[in-house]
């Protein structure tokens, strides 16, 4: 599951809610494993960076408020995993966060081209 801005637009073509989506994933483990999960990873590349700086791209100069667009990104992470606590009290909750490679292919080294990751 991609995407935790309450509002969207979301990445990759996903519609619905984060908190939606995360209720539907909790069934479908449900249905599939007869239990809730042991554990759940959030894992945040903060690919919203690449959002980030798109948004700066287009604003005029000075207009975009990195600090502000930081804070509400940490804001609507926070507001995610507690929602995701309040689902599932009993199952551990891991965040995992690293930047993303520049590259596509880190063994190759081939880039990525335009503002979107192809994977």
């Amino acid at each position: 599951m991609v995407g935790i801005d309450p509002t969207g637009p979301y990445p990759y073509g996903n519609t619905g809610t984060p908190f939606a989506r995360a209720q539907r994933g909790v069934q479908l483990f449900q249905e599939t494993f007869g239990q809730n999960p042991d554990a759940v990873i959030f894992g945040s590349w903060f690919w919203d960076t690449e959002l980030m700086r798109d948004r700066l791209n287009a604003a005029p100069e000075g207009a975009f408020d990195v600090k502000a667009y930081l804070n509400e990104w940490g804001q609507d992470l926070a507001t995610f995993m507690a929602y995701v606590q309040e689902l599932l009290p009993s199952s551990m909750r891991i965040l995992v966060s690293t930047a993303r490679s520049r590259y596509k292919d880190c063994h190759t080294s081939v880039e990525f081209e335009g503002t979107a990751h192809p994977d």
